[in-house]
């Protein structure tokens, strides 16, 4: 049961998660690697995962969270 779970978060959203990936990364490649992280760390919280549209939103918080964050700006001098 937890693998259609799975399967269906993937094939539902995959594709969005992918080009979330895919728009903060340069290599292709490295979208497709975070994107498969992201639901392999999915898979690990299956159970928490909210139903209906709030998956998405949760799976893109996941994935957000797993990129690597683009370094701070120096704050301006007054």
């Amino acid at each position: 049961m937890r693998t259609d779970r799975l399967t269906y978060l993937y094939r539902t959203y995959g594709p969005a998660i992918y080009a979330r990936c895919r728009l903060l990364l340069a290599d292709p490649s490295a979208a497709e690697d975070a994107t498969q992280e992201t639901f392999l760390r999915v898979h690990r919280h299956l159970d928490r995962v909210p139903s209906a549209r709030e998956g998405l939103y949760w799976i893109y918080r996941v994935a957000t969270n797993y990129l690597p964050q683009p370094p701070a700006r120096p704050a301006r001098a007054a």
